[in-house]
């Protein structure tokens, strides 16, 4: 199974031999100690389609309030992934 964590973030990418899936990063009591668990709530049958989902889900879950606002995050998004993803690839939202 992989596992990767995307920065600055409470999210993390993981899959299966199935599937990707997009987890938040939450803590949960497992037999009286808390444990950080990862939560999958967004299944993608590809990297590159959860990766774009993790784009939008960022931006629609976003506190932008004006266009500018909404454009500006998406470009930020934009950099973000692709400097979690590759340092060379830019990763854009659609």
């Amino acid at each position: 199974m992989n596992r990767i964590e995307i920065k600055g973030t409470n999210l993390v990418i993981k899959s299966d031999a199935d599937q990707w899936m997009i987890c938040k990063v939450t803590t949960r009591k497992v037999k009286k100690e808390r444990q950080q668990v990862d939560e999958a709530f967004k299944y993608y049958p590809t990297l590159e389609s959860c990766v774009k989902g993790l784009g939008r889900y960022l931006l629609n879950t976003g506190d932008a309030t004006t266009i500018d606002e909404l454009v500006s995050a998406a470009g930020k998004i934009s950099m973000m992934l692709s400097q979690n993803f590759t340092a060379s690839a830019q990763v854009k939202i659609k």
